[in-house]
Order: C-alpha cells, then sequence, then structure tokens
C-alpha cells in the first residue's frame, strides 16, 4: 500500500533519526524472532505436578539454547521500552499522548524484562540442580514461577494496546493517511485479546486455550510487531530530509 502524508503536517525528519529509528527496529525484530526460534527448541517447563528426573534432565540438556532464546528475549523488550520515543519523534504528538506513549511502551518492556529475568534465573537453578528442584519443591516452585510468568506477560500486553489507542489520534492529527491507522486499531484489539488468552490458559488450563495463547502471543504478535513496524518506516521514510538514502 502506497503510503500518504498531507503537505506540510509534519517537518522533515533527519536523516540519523531515520537511521536510529531503522537500527532500533533491526535489534527489536532480529532479537524477537531468534529468540522464539530458540525458545520453541526448547520443551515447555512443567507447569502441574512434580516433574520427574528425566524431565529435569532433558531441561538441564536445554539449558543452553533455553537461555541464548531469553536473553535475546531481553534485548527485545528493551528495545520495547523504546519503542514509543521512535513513535513520539515521528508523529509529534501535542500534550499528554507523547509522555503517555513513551511511558506504556517502557512498562510493556519492563514487564518483559522481568519475566526474562525470571526465566533466566530459572534455567540457572536447573543447570546447577538447586534444592528448589527437589520433588519435595519443584511442584510449589513450578507452580509459583508459572503464575508469576503468566500474570506478568498478560500485563505486559494492556499498555502498549493503550499506546495504540493513541497513536491512532496522533497519527490523524499528524495528516497520516494511511490503512496504518487502522492497524494500530487492530493491533489494540489483538493484544487485549492475547492478554486474556494468556490469563485464560493459566486459570482454565484447557489444551485448545493453551493452544490459541501460544500462536497469539509467542507467534502472532512478533509478526504482527514486523508488520507496524515496516510500515511505520515506509511511512517515514518520504518525509527524510535528505536525498542519500541508498544506504538504507
Amino acid at each position: 500500500m502506497r503510503p500518504f502524508r498531507k503537505r506540510g503536517s509534519l517537518p522533515p525528519m533527519s536523516r540519523d533519526d531515520f537511521q536510529l529509528i531503522c537500527r532500533h527496529a533491526i535489534v527489536l525484530l532480529g532479537s524477537w524472532f531468534l529468540g522464539t526460534v530458540l525458545v520453541l527448541l526448547t520443551a515447555p517447563l512443567p507447569s502441574i505436578g512434580t516433574p520427574d528426573a528425566n524431565t529435569l534432565a532433558q531441561l538441564a540438556r536445554q539449558v543452553p539454547l533455553f537461555i541464548s532464546g531469553y536473553a535475546l528475549f531481553f534485548v527485545a523488550d528493551c528495545a520495547i521500552a523504546l519503542l514509543g520515543i521512535s513513535v513520539v519523534v515521528w508523529l509529534k504528538p501535542t500534550g499528554y499522548r507523547g509522555p503517555a506513549i513513551i511511558s506504556l511502551f517502557l512498562v510493556s518492556g519492563l514487564l518483559g524484562m522481568l519475566v526474562d529475568l525470571q526465566m533466566l534465573a530459572t534455567a540457572q537453578l536447573i543447570r546447577t540442580g538447586s534444592p528448589l528442584l527437589q520433588p519435595e519443591s519443584a511442584a510449589a516452585f513450578f507452580s509459583w514461577m508459572n503464575t508469576f510468568s503468566n500474570w506478568l506477560s498478560a500485563a505486559s500486553f494492556l499498555p502498549p494496546a493503550i499506546a495504540c489507542l493513541l497513536i491512532v489520534p496522533a497519527a490523524r492529527a499528524a495528516g497520516i493517511i494511511s490503512a496504518w491507522i487502522s492497524l494500530n486499531q487492530f493491533g489494540a484489539f489483538y493484544q487485549f485479546l492475547t492478554g486474556i488468552f494468556a490469563i485464560s490458559a493459566f486459570l482454565i488450563n484447557q489444551p485448545t486455550i493453551i493452544d490459541a495463547s501460544i500462536v497469539l502471543a509467542v507467534l502472532g504478535m512478533p509478526i504482527f510487531t514486523a508488520v507496524w513496524l515496516i510500515w511505520m518506516i515506509r511511512l517515514i521514510k518520504p518525509t527524510i530530509n535528505t536525498t542519500n538514502l541508498s544506504s538504507l
């Protein structure tokens, strides 16, 4: 879809700012997609009951993949925390919307980082054979770990959903005439829905809901974010105040 912008609605963006936004997008998407691949290659952590010795041994063998995957997720969540800055630098929203968009993405990234750090700590406990993984305590430990990570993960979808709703009027005020605005409206609904499924999968523990939650969060979210970011960059590119974009 060809992007359009009302003439004179936004000042031209500098080439340096545009390059920073592009590099930011590359780091975010690259770390997110690669981390997703690595984590999907590992066995899921036990959620109910006491894991047997074979399960713990399998998890221990996969610790390097697990650590690598969640280290990449940590990088991606750091990039998400800063994503609001890229949006505000482009759209230059007035009033409360600019600080709100920056703050909402920051909160989402921080919640994601807490999940990543928890998973990295869990991997370290598995690697060292912590006493927490003994039969008398393993079930309680994994139950707490899954409860904590599920609620944090679900909560992390709410701030960017609200941010997408704030971006819509900011983009219209900036003169953006593109279906990218509709994509933000869809993104708000999608992220609310993903959060609901994440909590439902934990509370109800039905295979169908769990599978839907995995598809929405683990597979769907990075794809949506990639479309959203690449489309945004395409909308920004015609406004760059330079004639030398060949390196981009």
